[in-house]
């Protein structure tokens, strides 16, 4: 336009197949048309029959759509006659109009697959939240449980352990809980430690009192035969025993010291049991001689009361493997036992017997019997009120539980029979046939365990032996004993003056004490061992000691003694052993 006349018309003409590709490339649904239509409603471009139908209106139902407004949606048939709902939107710019029909059946199918998406969404949003409710309840109802079962161990003065909760309610609750716990079991702790104080309170005066008890039995047990001992000793001292009672005196003195000496023996037995010290020296055993020589040693007793020992020996009872001496312990502790609670006039019968697999050797007797109450526990230590349960007759209770544990030590076993007080008792050892399989050990003293020991007869004639003691009254008896077999002894009373004996004299023999002031036994044989063999460091030496536990005999032994004696002595004891460690031959008695 120049000066308001029309000069030049621009005109632009586009390609209906154009649009076509336009409308082709937003990809439509193929049950759907898209029609763009030009400001008269008549068609420029549709998906559908595009060729045929360029120019034309829309169908009359869709057209009537378009007068409505410029974007409205509605529902009718397309020119195919094809049921849809119908969408349109008009520029306003050009007043182009662009129509979209959709076929109904599709929009049906999509609003059906959108609701089963739906419900299932809506079933899987159910389950996820009972899922969470679960874990919830659990985070909530675990930290709960825990804290209720705390509750009950708190009550069981239990420490408390539980976790920490991510809830701070239950956290709170926890944390009262522990904290009540630790007091309770603070508290709980507290009165224990009252209780076992008070427990071993208790113990503590129990055991002063069982050991004032034992203590007051032990020196009894060792004043009664010192008695007998002292007394008949002082009256043959001061010259007052008739000729016609010297022997009785004799013998009183003898059998009350062999009562010391076993008394002490058993006290040692013990502590090396308890010790685990006890050992066996294992070889055959004639039953039936180790029997005979226990009846030998009860004789006396036995005929003092007018005891009537019988034996019955089954000679099928033969030879076994175990520990003679040990063995014969046995079968004279059970005898001692049944002599001591018979009355006079009464019996004892011992038998030994081949029954089956094993050995028995069976004592019994018609006396005091043995109440049921004291049966169960018949061979306990210190135990007393064996037979008719009182200590009337004496003894510390050691005899029995010697036997029981020496029994067992040979894999045998021993049990207590009795019809009740007043109707005797009968003891039953058991030892297995064969008894091979137990150790060879080496018996931990130099001698026997009975009180009635029998040794080779000594003849020491010539032979030099220095006694080393501190007590006269030890040198004077051991000159005696040995003087007797015509020995040449000397006696001196400190390990300097032994010493110089040892280089001056030359002893055969020396027999030396342990304990004695100022230089001991132990040092005076290290001395002597040091000495050259000229001048007497290999004599031969005997510690006879006071000292008789398994670690003394070992201490003298490790020192350089050749042999450990314990007091009190067996006169010929002492000579057999001097003739041994002389090499001299020793004379078997008549």
């Amino acid at each position: 336009m120049r000066d308001g006349t029309v000069v030049y018309v621009l005109e632009m003409s586009v390609d209906p197949d154009a649009l076509l590709r336009l409308l082709m490339d937003q990809r439509p649904h193929a049950d759907s048309v898209v029609s763009l239509l030009e400001r008269q409603g008549l068609i420029i471009a549709r998906t559908v029959d595009h060729a045929r139908l360029v120019g034309q209106p829309l169908a009359p139902e869709l057209m009537a759509h378009l007068a409505g407004s410029d974007e409205q949606t509605g529902m009718g048939d397309t020119r195919e006659g094809t049921e849809v709902v119908h969408v349109f939107t008009r520029s306003t710019l050009t007043g182009w109009t662009v129509s979209l029909g959709v076929s109904q059946a599709v929009i049906a199918a999509s609003r059906t697959r959108s609701l089963t998406i739906l419900s299932g969404g809506a079933a899987v949003v159910l389950l996820l939240s009972l899922g969470a409710a679960l874990v919830l309840g659990k985070r909530i109802s675990t930290p709960l449980s825990a804290l209720a079962n705390s509750a009950d161990a708190m009550a069981s003065g239990e420490r408390i352990e539980m976790g920490v909760s991510a809830l701070t309610e239950v956290e709170n609750l926890r944390a009262a809980l522990v904290t009540a716990g630790e007091a309770v079991r603070s508290a709980a702790a507290e009165r224990e430690g009252r209780l076992v104080a008070e427990t071993r309170r208790e113990e503590a005066q129990a055991a002063n009192r069982a050991k004032d008890e034992f203590l007051a039995m032990l020196s009894h047990e060792l004043r009664t035969p010192m008695n007998a001992v002292f007394g008949w000793a002082r009256m043959l001292h001061a010259g007052q025993v008739p000729e016609e009672q010297k022997g009785r005196a004799l013998d009183a003195i003898v059998r009350n010291a062999n009562a010391q000496v076993q008394l002490i023996d058993d006290l040692l037995d013990v502590s090396r049991i308890i010790s685990g010290k006890m050992r066996l020296d294992v070889r055959a055993v004639d039953l039936k001689a180790v029997v005979d020589a226990a009846l030998d040693s009860v004789r006396p007793a036995a005929a003092g009361k007018r005891i009537r020992l019988e034996a019955t020996l089954d000679p099928r009872a033969g030879p076994l493997m175990g520990d003679p001496d040990r063995l014969q312990q046995v079968v004279w502790n059970l005898l001692t036992n049944a002599v001591k609670f018979t009355p006079k006039d009464g019996r004892v019968q011992v038998r030994l017997l081949r029954v089956n697999s094993h050995i028995e050797i069976v004592v019994s007797d018609t006396g005091q019997g043995i109440s049921p109450g004291v049966l169960p526990v018949i061979f306990d230590r210190f135990r007393q009120g064996a037979s008719g349960g009182t200590q009337r007759e004496g003894g510390l209770g050691l005899g029995l539980g010697l036997v029981r544990y020496l029994v067992e030590a040979h894999g045998g076993t021993v049990e207590a029979q009795s019809a009740g007080e007043g109707r005797g008792a009968t003891f039953i050892v058991k030892l297995p046939v064969s008894l091979g399989t137990v150790d060879d050990q080496v018996h931990p003293t130099a001698r026997g365990v009975m009180p009635v020991r029998v040794y080779a007869a000594a003849i020491l004639n010539g032979l030099r032996v220095l006694v080393v003691d501190d007590e006269m009254d030890a040198l004077d008896l051991a000159m005696a004993i040995l003087t007797a077999s015509r020995a040449e002894v000397t006696t001196c009373q400190s390990a300097a003056e032994a010493l110089r004996i040892c280089r001056e004299w030359r002893p055969d023999v020396l027999i030396s004490d342990i304990e004695m002031p100022g230089e001991n036994g132990l040092s005076l044989i290290r001395k002597i061992r040091a000495m050259d063999p000229s001048e007497g460091g290999k004599v031969p030496a005997v510690a006879l000691t006071a000292y008789g536990r398994v670690e003394d005999r070992l201490r003298t032994l490790s020192a350089g003694f050749n042999m450990h004696l314990p007091k009190p002595v067996d006169p010929a004891e002492l000579t057999t052993v001097v003739a041994s460690l002389a090499g001299r031959e020793v004379a078997s008695p008549p």
